[in-house]
């Protein structure tokens, strides 16, 4: 069950928020079970073998003030134990019966990150949470596959509120659904079906009909699209209940420097490395005698290597990760903006165009196969065959490169239609008439619902 599912969008979201909004003293308890279920739809064994004993464990550790490091250390072997698990098992003389079944838990690595950050930011005179409130803060559906990765000052501090901050409120509700529905025609509409034509070039680079710079191209937007499809999805969602997640992408394909993409992209991520990881690094006596030019070289590097890693245990992603690492320190030395706004932009999308292909291929040997195919002259004939796909790309390109950010519209038009009451309550109730119209109209032009989204597998 996805949030693109006609399921979760007919009947598990409708359910959900008339259970929750029932009863102010049930409302806790039910965003807990719906989460559960929500789970459940993807792998019941994980859940209940792992995942709960995980969260519980890291409760325990919490609740009996067990230092810092000794959870963070756990957190950590944990995460690389499940993305890592094939090389462990090699490296294990003895084959227990658990290494030969694990399976990695859905959202593990966002789940772990923000458990990281949870257990560095509690300071021992915070008023201590209670268990549901603890297990909502790290099972919050909306959020809990694909983040955006929530600190505690970012959202723990709104589930344990009670009263005003959980009753129904209007303004956010109308809000989320805009948002929610933005996020839902990249994913069905654009992201999905840019799936189905590039999709076969990736199974089989040479045998493909699409050419390789179409194909390319196409799957640097449909990753941006899908993966700000579910970010718009889960702030929308999160709103239908009065609770403001953080943003995870403000249009990185405006971005001037690979430095600002990293800004826009995948924001609560960055802001992660950032804060628990860079800044301590940079700042530590382990690093003290080196030139403060070489430290912040170093530590970057070895972030950018690290958030490669993150994603999962082929060669393709920290080779992904040294790529913009690379770019941003030659971005540093050498100054690549131009006077015109386009032209730097479109410079940033080529950049993340080839690194993006690198992410894509899960091996060293398809990456250099599929690069040959880009560069290679017989590929340019079979543009031509594609010709209208490609059109369709380039437009996407220079829509999201030129164009306002389509929250930015959003907000304009809430902003109008709140100043007359006679007009908010109209378009409130015909979004509500016309929504499930709309929404059937998605499924039928879209690539077909319930398509995983690309950050599912990591």
């Amino acid at each position: 069950m996805i949030f693109s599912d006609s399921f979760f969008i007919f009947i598990f979201l409708p359910l959900f928020l008339s259970v929750f909004y029932l009863h102010e003293k049930l409302q806790k308890l039910s965003l807990f079970l719906f989460s559960l279920i929500f789970y459940l739809a993807f792998d019941t064994q994980v859940l209940t073998h792992f995942l709960l004993p995980f969260l519980i464990l890291n409760f325990l550790y919490y609740r009996l003030n067990t230092p810092k490091g000794v959870s963070v250390l756990f957190n950590v072997f944990f995460l690389i134990f499940f993305k890592y698990q094939t090389i462990v098992i090699d490296l294990v003389p003895v084959k227990l019966f658990l290494f030969e079944t694990a399976a990695a838990p859905m959202g593990l690595s966002f789940i772990t990150l923000q458990m990281i950050s949870f257990v560095i930011d509690y300071k021992r005179e915070d008023k201590k949470v209670n268990i549901l409130d603890y297990l909502n803060y790290f099972t919050f559906f909306p959020q809990m596959i694909a983040g955006p990765i929530c600190r505690k000052s970012d959202l723990l501090s709104q589930i344990t509120s009670v009263g005003e901050k959980f009753k129904f409120n209007s303004f956010n509700f109308f809000r989320g659904i805009l948002i929610f529905t933005i996020g839902a025609i990249k994913k069905v509409v654009i992201a999905d079906n840019i799936g189905k034509y590039i999709d076969p070039f990736f199974l089989s680079p040479e045998s493909s009909e699409l050419s390789a710079i179409v194909s390319t191209v196409g799957y640097s937007l449909q990753l941006y699209f899908d993966f700000s499809a579910y970010a718009d999805m889960a702030i929308g969602i999160a709103l239908l209940i009065n609770i403001q997640l953080p943003e995870n992408f403000t249009d990185p394909l405006k971005s001037e420097s690979i430095a600002e993409f990293w800004r826009r992209w995948h924001i609560t991520l960055h802001t992660f490395f950032k804060n628990y990881m860079y800044k301590p690094f940079l700042g530590s006596n382990l690093t003290s005698h080196i030139s403060i030019g070489k430290r912040k070289t170093i530590v970057l590097f070895m972030i950018f290597l690290l958030s490669g890693a993150w994603h999962g245990n082929g060669a393709n992603y920290i080779l992904f990760g040294a790529i913009h690492a690379m770019y941003i320190i030659i971005g540093k030395i050498i100054n690549l903006k131009t006077g015109f706004r386009i032209v730097n932009r479109l410079v940033v999308f080529i950049l993340c165009y080839f690194s993006f292909i690198v992410f894509r291929c899960f091996t060293f040997s398809d990456t250099v196969k599929v690069f040959k195919l880009v560069f290679s002259v017989e590929s340019i004939p079979k543009i031509s065959n594609d010709i209208n796909f490609f059109i369709f790309l380039m437009v996407l390109v220079f829509y999201k490169i030129i164009c306002p950010y389509s929250r930015e519209y959003l907000e304009f038009f809430t902003k109008v239609i709140m100043k007359n009451k006679l007009v908010y309550t109209s378009s409130y109730f015909l979004v509500l008439i016309f929504l499930p119209i709309l929404y059937l109209f998605l499924f039928y032009v879209g690539a077909g619902s319930g398509k995983p989204f690309i950050y599912f597998a990591f």
